[in-house]
């Protein structure tokens, strides 16, 4: 049946010829096909196939489409669709409901086939004001009912998943508000850890923290934090496990200061990882104005001269503080221009992932680190951070993902890494 939705080269050129901002970031040095757009309701994804490697190459996934960043930076549109009456649209562009199942099928299928096997989810608990746990906002409904197919968000536990032989997943206790729930540990281990694919550090669930300093702040002190996290790991223990494998973003998105280190240390996390990392370095303030013509201060980091670098600073600080349980971690792009009041412009090209990732290994190799590399992110739309393919780039952030992992410009394949 023919789509009454214009075709993706008319959408996606109009957009590109309009924007200036993408273009002085993403230059062309020559074109590069621009795929068709996928319409989930008539286009079924392929199986994935399960990625057989020694190493994890884990991607954070932010389950929420920010409506206001495709607002203000339209070349983002991914090139999932859906068509009908309950797909959404926004400027005349179709897009996806994050909780469609079949969405999360296109997802893992192009993680799987780029080489990605475990997903990073975003996920955010609440804690009401009489303590107990909620579960239940939407946010978490991409994993809970489109990942795991519970029949709703913050409902009953199911005993397995769809993509059980396909993927592994790990969560990160989103904790921008209260979270420390007495509730908080049964749910995950009966919602999550006991989940046939729920990655494992040394046969202990991996369990992520946002930040060093929220646990603390929220329970009133660095040793009720780490009561907290002993409990937990005594409640996963009960129910069968060795223990958890905890860690937390040391240093939030910045340079790790030694109080960082020392209180995740003093907390009892077990060690670190990082979501990203872009103000850990620096680069071009410039003064722009954004859609609404407000000024903002956004900051150019070329890949080159400052993303890379900045990464090499804090791999080599916290493979030091942690030693093997600092797990690598990569940014990939992030571009704040759209739907956000300033901040970080990725000026690069794939092809410079492609090289981090290369070094990323090598620095693996070097400090003797876990097999692990992490990578920010698969769809952080509000701040330009994504690899999902979309109408501008395309899939070329993802084939730079497979690159670095084959072993581009001599470096051996990740198979090969001991």
């Amino acid at each position: 049946m023919k789509s009454p939705f214009l075709p993706i080269s008319t959408i996606a050129l109009a957009l590109v010829a309009a924007s200036t901002l993408a273009q002085s970031v993403m230059e062309r040095d020559q074109p590069w096909p621009i795929p068709a757009r996928i319409d989930v309701s008539t286009q079924k994804a392929p199986a994935p196939v399960p990625v057989q490697r020694k190493w994890t190459v884990a991607m954070w996934d932010f389950p929420r489409f920010e409506i206001d960043a495709l607002i203000s930076a339209p070349w983002r549109a991914p090139l999932l669709y859906e068509s009908g009456p309950q797909g959404r649209e926004v400027n005349g562009i179709r897009i996806y409901r994050e909780d469609d199942s079949r969405v999360l099928d296109w997802h893992v299928y192009w993680m799987t086939k780029h080489g990605i096997n475990l997903i990073l989810w975003d996920w955010y608990p609440h804690k009401k004001p009489d303590g107990t746990l909620d579960c239940s906002e939407s946010i978490n409904s991409p994993l809970e009912m489109a990942f795991l197919g519970k029949a709703r968000t913050g409902g009953e536990p199911v005993a397995t998943n769809r993509f059980a032989k396909a993927i592994d997943f790990a969560v990160m206790v989103t904790d921008h508000g209260p979270v420390a729930s007495p509730g908080l540990p049964a749910y995950i281990i009966s919602n999550f850890l006991k989940q046939p694919n729920y990655y494992k550090v040394d046969g202990k669930p991996l369990v992520i923290f946002w930040d060093t300093q929220e646990l603390a702040k929220e329970l009133g002190g660095v040793p009720q934090a780490h009561k907290y996290l002993d409990d937990f790991r005594a409640a996963a223990r009960q129910a069968g496990f060795p223990g958890l494998f905890l860690v937390t973003i040391v240093g939030n998105t910045g340079m790790p200061e030694e109080f960082h280190i020392n209180q995740t240390k003093g907390e009892g996390f077990d060690g670190g990882i990082g979501y990203h990392y872009s103000f850990a370095y620096s680069g071009d303030k410039r003064e722009e104005p954004d859609e609404k013509q407000v000024k903002r201060t956004y900051i150019y980091q070329d890949y080159l001269a400052a993303v890379i670098p900045g990464h090499q600073k804090v791999w080599d600080l916290l493979a030091t503080s942690f030693g093997n349980n600092y797990l690598l971690s990569i940014t990939c792009n992030q571009d704040w221009r759209g739907g956000r009041a300033g901040g970080p412009v990725t000026v690069g090209r794939p092809a410079d992932l492609t090289r981090m990732i290369e070094l990323g290994i090598q620095t693996v190799k070097d400090r003797k680190l876990r097999p692990f590399i992490g990578l920010e992110a698969w769809n952080e739309f509000g701040e330009g951070a994504l690899v999902e393919p979309d109408i501008e780039q395309g899939y070329r952030w993802l084939e730079a993902i497979r690159d670095g992992l084959q072993g581009v410009a001599g470096s051996p394949a990740v198979e090969d890494v001991k």
